[in-house]
């Protein structure tokens, strides 16, 4: 069973990570099209 923290810690390394994905992708997509 995991427990309330470890899931909190798992859900906000998921955000974490397609945050920085979208971020990622928003800056090459801005520099091609500059």
């Amino acid at each position: 069973m995991l427990s309330l923290t470890s899931k909190a810690e798992s859900i906000s390394c998921i955000l974490a990570s397609v945050v920085l994905k979208t971020l990622l992708s928003t800056a090459f997509f801005v520099k091609f099209i500059k």
